[in-house]
């Protein structure tokens, strides 16, 4: 949403969240054609309150994670590693994702 349209996705789930059946989890740093995807929790997208909306919809669907970071490093294993491992430390500290291991 940001990096196509300038919106955020905060701003925007509200009018979706009671048809969503599926949601791509994936962090943002900076604006519109701005190509930069951090881990999770590393970017500006306040995911808990995507998640307080879902949960207020009665949302119980599935989550993706995507990692993709810049045209620089998205082909680089060790650190997409790195930024799974730190997404799901982050996604453990959310009442969502309590039951990763």
């Amino acid at each position: 949403v940001i990096f196509y349209s300038g919106l955020r996705p905060e701003e925007d789930i509200h009018f979706a969240a009671a048809n969503v059946a599926h949601v791509h989890l994936k962090d943002k740093l900076g604006g519109k054609q701005v190509c930069n995807f951090p881990g999770l929790g590393q970017g500006d997208i306040d995911f808990t309150r995507i998640f307080d909306t879902l949960e207020q919809a009665g949302y119980q669907g599935p989550f993706s994670i995507e990692i993709e970071l810049t045209h620089e490093t998205e082909r680089n294993g060790e650190l997409i590693d790195k930024a799974f491992v730190d997404s799901l430390a982050y996604l453990r500290k959310l009442k969502w994702f309590e039951q990763l291991t």
